[in-house]
């Protein structure tokens, strides 16, 4: 994933979320409260169209 990438991704990113590499989750940057330290599980959800949209928990943006 390129910075570009990376940035359309992020721009709905939760205020208490942040990315950043952990890893026991592998290699690649994931969204972490900032104040748990948890990894969102990011649980993404799909419109009538098949397009992934953010997930309602973090914010991250679907592919």
């Amino acid at each position: 994933m390129n910075k570009e990438e990376l940035t359309s991704r992020t721009r709905n990113l939760h205020p208490d979320y942040e990315m950043r590499e952990v890893i026991e989750h592998g290699l690649g940057l994931f969204p972490v409260h900032r104040e748990t330290g948890e990894v969102c599980e990011c649980k993404m959800e799909w419109d009538e169209d098949g397009k992934v949209l953010s997930c309602p928990v973090c914010g991250l943006d679907g592919t």
